[in-house]
């Protein structure tokens, strides 16, 4: 089986601060799905992640508890990037919007792999990659 879309669904504490955020780090906001309760960010074509209030995620069947982001490993999102600068201008928007770093770049020289990665004003993480096709 093969989906046409993947949604990737995460608690948030504040759904506009949300949306402020991954707009100022240069994603697409879909409209079209998104409310006061969630917001949905186009990560890449078919592919987005919906960050909502808890109680929206109750109302959808969601039964167990949620994680705390910023101590709790929830999901690991990578994005990839078309090249090493992408990679360093998305991690600097993320920062000057109230993101913060989780370390330094990591250079995999063998597989030719650059990334950069912050958490988000939740706590989730989220890796920006390039490799080199």
């Amino acid at each position: 089986m093969t989906g046409t879309f993947v949604f990737i669904n995460m608690a948030t504490e504040n759904v506009a601060k949300a949306r402020e955020f991954y707009s100022k780090v240069g994603f697409e906001i879909n409209e079209t799905f998104s409310s006061e309760q969630n917001v949905f960010i186009v990560l890449a074509n078919n592919v987005q992640l919906i960050l909502g209030r808890k109680e929206f995620f109750k109302q959808l069947g969601e039964q167990r508890e949620f994680v705390d982001p910023t101590t709790v490993t929830e999901a690991s999102i990578a994005i990839s990037a078309h090249s090493r600068e992408e990679v360093d201008a998305l991690f600097d928007k993320a920062i000057a919007a109230g993101g913060t770093s989780c370390g330094d770049v990591v250079e995999e020289k063998e597989i030719g792999l650059y990334a950069h990665a912050f958490y988000d004003l939740d706590g989730h993480k989220i890796d920006i990659n390039y490799m080199p096709s």
